[in-house]
């Protein structure tokens, strides 16, 4: 009922009113299996690939219910009057389409756009959930970049780390098992927006099947973070 509560005071314009309600906050680098995770969580086909798939916060709201039915609604930031209803009473086979445009309709031709995507899910077997998942983080390509590519690196890593920082959030670290973990500076960059990070973080490890084609050092390494013997979170 809590939660039932929470989505109709979100879709009235809620953030207006600065309440902080718990929320799942999904991070990782680019291409690190966000989205196929979500995917199964929510039981609904979303935007998946190798090139960057969210490119605004996309907000899954899981409702446990006897009726199965997905909506869509779009909440701009310049918009106060709450979210706008834009796909209703979805088929499960539409959703990752609808999804694409409705992405598209927030970023009305950026790259990026702190405004979100607001997707009901409901169903008998949901638990009553709230998710949010942000763009990937990526790193530089250092000389290489450009003035934008900079720019919109930053603005990514902004918008991260504004999600992560609110203290009601539980964080959703997801790490692909793949090459060398100290590659993969995510850890790293959530201990800069809190030293206490450890306290409400999740981690997941994606892409398993990679790990057989890791060196024999790097599998090591692996097996040791799977037994909570490196890189050790407290949640």
């Amino acid at each position: 009922d809590v939660m039932r509560f929470a989505n109709e005071l979100t879709n009235c314009g809620i953030q207006e009113l600065n309440l902080d309600f718990p929320t799942i906050v999904v991070v990782g680098q680019q291409s690190s299996g966000k989205s196929s995770l979500l995917s199964s969580l929510a039981d609904v086909p979303l935007p998946d690939g190798a090139d960057t798939v969210t490119r605004c916060p996309i907000e899954l709201r899981l409702v446990q219910d006897h009726q199965e039915r997905v909506d869509i609604h779009l909440r701009k930031i310049s918009d106060a009057t709450g979210a706008e209803p834009f796909r209703s009473n979805l088929e499960k086979y539409s959703v990752k389409n609808a999804v694409r445009d409705a992405q598209e309709a927030v970023l009305q031709g950026r790259a990026f756009s702190s405004s979100r995507v607001n997707i009901t899910i409901r169903g008998p077997s949901l638990p009553n959930l709230t998710l949010l998942d942000l763009p990937g983080l990526y790193r530089s390509k250092g000389a290489e970049d450009t003035e934008e590519e900079r720019r919109q690196r930053d603005q990514v890593r902004e918008l991260v780390a504004s999600h992560v920082r609110q203290r009601s959030a539980v964080v959703l670290a997801v790490v692909p098992t793949e090459g060398d973990m100290n590659n993969n500076d995510l850890l790293s960059f959530l201990q800069q927006q809190d030293s206490n990070y450890k306290q409400r973080t999740l981690g997941v490890l994606t892409k398993c099947d990679k790990l057989e084609r890791c060196k024999p050092e790097e599998q090591e390494i692996w097996k040791r973070i799977m037994c909570g013997k490196e890189y050790s979170i407290d949640l």
